[in-house]
């Protein structure tokens, strides 16, 4: 794996835009080839360098269509401005990226650093943030936090009491509460669950927050 990973550095981004050498690669190498190892002792650090690996090659599959569009937003930044996306914004997405066990998450993480970019967000605070946040969510929770996000209100909603709620029901209602504990969204309470009874959550009862509406835009693109 060590050499497809070198090997796709080279023929990704070595050489990018008119011949020039890519700033886009540069960043990149320093914040992931740090993580290939050149050799395994144990069978738990062989596991762990493997998954290592496996991430990487997906983040470098996630640039390689965004290669040309950042690196241009690379190339106009100010001087401070590249400082920070290079030495700090790049670090922090690769520390998450080798932290990540889903693999499907990677596109948000690459998302996030894109955004970074072409926004010229320096805020350090701000993008541990929405990536702390982001760490902390399942893929479940990222689907359905984009489907509340997407959804039209439904009139005649019933809403179930807690003796009724099958397994799945209780599942979603898991994840709208963590969604809400991250204040990603806002749910409209019921009279009996102020009285303490238990109902099943849905979409019509669910809205993005400001911070919700943030975040999406971060890890996510959608106003492109």
């Amino acid at each position: 794996m060590n050499k497809e990973i070198k090997e796709k550095f080279k023929d990704n981004f070595d050489i990018a835009l008119n011949g020039g050498a890519s700033l886009l690669g540069d960043c990149l190498s320093n914040v992931l080839l740090a993580h290939v190892a050149p050799g395994i002792v144990t069978t738990y650090l062989s596991y762990k360098q493997k998954r290592t690996e496996k991430m990487i090659m997906s983040t470098l599959d996630e640039f390689k269509d965004r290669i040309n569009k950042i690196e241009e937003q690379l190339k106009n930044m100010e001087g401070n401005e590249f400082d920070f996306v290079k030495n700090t914004a790049f670090p922090i997405m690769a520390d998450f990226i080798i932290d990540e066990p889903q693999e499907e998450k990677i596109k948000f993480i690459v998302n996030g650093i894109e955004s970074i970019v072409t926004y010229r967000i320096t805020d350090e605070d701000l993008i541990l943030t929405y990536f702390d946040v982001l760490h902390d969510l399942r893929v479940i929770d990222i689907k359905e936090l984009l489907d509340i996000n997407n959804f039209k209100s439904e009139s005649n909603q019933v809403y179930v009491s807690s003796s009724q709620i099958n397994e799945s029901e209780a599942v979603r209602k898991h994840i709208y509460k963590k969604l809400e504990k991250y204040d990603l969204i806002l749910v409209t309470r019921l009279i009996g669950e102020v009285e303490g009874d238990e109902f099943t959550i849905s979409k019509n009862r669910a809205k993005i927050s400001s911070f919700g509406k943030n975040f999406i835009r971060f890890i996510t693109k959608l106003d492109d």
